[in-house]
């Protein structure tokens, strides 16, 4: 999506002659599409990421699946602590808004995360999951591109060995459905409690 915006902003200054006739993003969007297509981040156990183990985001993202800015970004009062089921209550916020409407949810907080909220650092800006992602990622000499995402790409590899539902999946990681039948039913905070529970 930026590659087009400076591709478009490239057009532009060439319509009005404010350049000269040469878009350097011409083509690079395509070329951008492979290499994500290409991108697999390594699954790893959580014995790799022993260094981390007290670490309360890693260990939220872990058992959560959350983006790294959804995680650092969230506000005290979005921890809702005192509901039968306890829950992360994401939301677009003025330090940050979620990628999509389908990340707009409720996340129950995995019962091994209960003493890692306390620690949490709230209301952070994106530079502070950039920053936390890149120092895990050197840390863990991780290959470029395998930082913090990689954690949640882990996730979702768990939950598929799990044998976790479809819908649940997406409500957990805030994915939008592609099928129509993604959008019907409901997937309550208990379903998706029992399904963290089945992550280790």
């Amino acid at each position: 999506q930026r590659v087009n915006t400076l591709k478009g902003i490239w057009n532009t200054a060439i319509e009005f002659e404010l350049i000269k006739d040469y878009n350097p993003w011409r083509g690079a969007d395509k070329w951008l599409k492979e290499v994500v297509k290409c991108r697999k981040p390594k699954n790893h156990p959580w014995e790799f990421y022993e260094r981390y183990h007290r670490n309360p985001r890693f260990r939220c993202l872990w058992f959560h699946g959350f983006r790294i800015n959804e995680l650092v970004g969230i506000y005290r009062e979005n921890v809702v602590l005192d509901a039968p089921i306890p829950y992360f209550r994401l939301v677009h916020q003025d330090n940050r808004r979620l990628k999509n409407k389908a990340s707009i949810r409720d996340i129950p907080i995995h019962p091994a995360c209960y003493a890692d909220v306390e620690r949490l650092r709230f209301g952070r800006t994106a530079a502070a999951g950039w920053k936390w992602s890149q120092d895990f990622s050197h840390k863990l000499q991780l290959p470029p591109g395998d930082a913090a995402h990689s954690i949640r790409h882990s996730f979702k590899t768990r939950m598929n060995k799990a044998g976790i539902i479809h819908p649940v999946q997406l409500s957990l990681m805030g994915h939008e459905g592609k099928d129509a039948d993604d959008f019907y039913g409901e997937v309550d905070l208990e379903m998706k409690l029992d399904a963290l529970q089945k992550l280790h």
